[in-house]
């Protein structure tokens, strides 16, 4: 595999690998006249050169994509989990250590939803049958010791929320079940309504645990360890229970209850219901940061969620907001905005952001397709740059996840290949 030097150009697009070297003057002489316009118009991002990736490790791989391989980067750390032939493996590796492979498990699963990284386990959902008893069948959700790749313990369903350091709540159809992390002890059973359900408080420890509840009219706060009910109200109405389409979630100041074209905003202590709107035109709505963005048509809106208040809004074609993946397509490229104020951050163009966590210093990983080639770079936020890191063939096919300071593609060349930048 080979890097180009893109020299320093001030557009979003790299240029062709395989042009003539008069064809490639002439189309960056291009690329400086468009781009000029370009930031003038709309600030878009700036893609500058950079030393290209450093390899960090290569593995041959049978696995493509997501249906059976996937990939967790934590720190200096990669944790997989992969097919090979007719047998499911774990994986971690060092990546500080040129990805020297740490240790390998086997794995009882044919067909493998998520590995999720939570504190010092790593929890792996597998599924009974094929991809298409997949996406409805109830999994199974296998814990390892992250450190040393034991297996410890297996439980049906799939964690709904973490609680705490060393307590996780799994959702297993029709219950609740509060679980001991390092033991596998059950430690609370709880129904689990049709209505929906959301922890409150998200992800925040809070004492005592509480879920919030609707089944039927009622709408109640129930402690995760007791089961005692702290609060209940009624939120009764002509629709009858809350649709399970988004019908109940929880945002840090509020819990958001949908019925029918309703939307209701009740406080997570009290139950006292803060506002309500109809909105028949909004096709979902879901947490932006700590307030309620809601797709109406062309646009997304956010609105304090104790108030009601409009405090931004935003064409919903392109938009991609940090901290939650929106929007759609649009002819002109993505842009990226901010959540709490609206604010567009940076043009990405033609850039897409890869799957995988945001680095500290606000850089996401891109990929983008220029010329019939695949283009991997990193976007810097505070700066408003791109840095074009290179030619990347399958980096456009799902196939990467990204931290701040590492990129792993699974290659067409059926290769892992780890980078650092």
């Amino acid at each position: 595999m080979g890097f180009i030097d893109l020299g320093e150009i001030t557009g979003t697009d790299p240029e062709p690998a395989t042009a003539s070297l008069w064809e490639r003057w002439r189309r960056r002489a291009m690329v400086f006249g468009v781009a000029a316009v370009t930031l003038l118009a709309c600030g878009a991002a700036e893609t500058v050169r950079e030393p290209p990736l450093h390899e960090v490790f290569s593995v041959p791989s049978t696995s493509h994509g997501r249906s059976d391989q996937q990939l967790v980067i934590d720190g200096d750390t990669l944790f997989r989990v992969y097919r090979e032939g007719p047998t499911t493996y774990l994986a971690r590796y060092d990546l500080a250590h040129h990805g020297r492979l740490a240790w390998r498990v086997q794995v009882d699963a044919s067909v493998v939803g998520s590995l999720l990284l939570e504190g010092r386990w790593l929890l792996v959902q597998r599924y009974p049958g094929g991809p298409q008893g997949a996406s409805v069948l109830t999994p199974t959700t296998m814990v390892f010791d992250a450190g040393t790749g034991a297996a410890l313990w297996s439980t049906p369903g799939f964690l709904f929320a973490r609680l705490g350091e060393d307590k996780g709540l799994f959702s297993q159809g029709t219950v609740l079940v509060g679980i001991d992390l390092a033991s596998g002890r059950e430690l609370w059973r709880r129904p689990q309504p049709e209505g929906g359900a959301a922890l409150v408080g998200g992800s925040t420890p809070v004492a005592p645990w509480r879920i919030a509840l609707t089944e039927g009219s009622t709408l109640r706060i129930v402690d995760l360890e007791t089961g005692a009910v702290l609060r209940s109200r009624e939120v009764g109405g002509d629709q009858g229970g809350a649709e399970r389409f988004g019908g109940l979630f929880a945002t840090p100041d509020a819990l958001v209850l949908r019925r029918g074209p309703m939307y209701a905003t009740y406080d997570p202590d009290t139950l006292e219901q803060l506002w309500t709107w109809s909105a028949p035109t909004v096709a979902w709505a879901m947490p932006c940061g700590r307030l309620l963005c809601e797709m109406t048509g062309p646009e997304v809106v956010a609105v304090d969620v104790r108030t009601g208040e409009r405090r931004w809004s935003t064409p919903a074609e392109g938009l991609y907001i940090v901290g939650s993946i929106l929007g759609g397509p649009r002819a002109d490229g993505i842009r990226l905005v901010d959540a709490t104020t609206g604010r567009k951050l940076l043009d990405l163009g033609r850039w897409v952001p890869l799957p995988g966590p945001r680095g500290p210093a606000d850089r996401i990983a891109v990929s983008g397709i220029f010329a019939g080639d695949d283009w991997v770079g990193v976007a810097d936020v505070p700066t408003g740059r791109i840095r074009s890191l290179g030619n990347l063939p399958g980096a456009g096919d799902e196939r990467c996840v990204a931290s701040d300071k590492y990129l792993v593609c699974t290659l067409i060349s059926e290769k892992l290949t780890g980078w650092s930048f």
